[in-house]
């Protein structure tokens, strides 16, 4: 995202999903062997918003 924010127009298109399942081997490592919680996905927004990211798709479910 900082990238993004630094190289690209701060209204390019940019999609948050919060729907990261583990699968596989992922379970091999700790860091990504689970989804992520509702505050780290607030967090992300949050950042985006900060960097003046504008067209962001957000996704809002039920346990955000």
């Amino acid at each position: 995202m900082e990238w993004i924010a630094e190289n690209l127009p701060k209204d390019t298109y940019i999609n948050i999903m919060p729907q990261y399942t583990p699968a596989h081997k992922a379970y091999d490592y700790p860091e990504i062997s689970r989804r992520i919680t509702g505050k780290e996905y607030k967090k992300v927004v949050q950042r985006a918003k900060d960097m003046g990211l504008t067209n962001l798709d957000i996704q809002d479910y039920w346990w955000l």
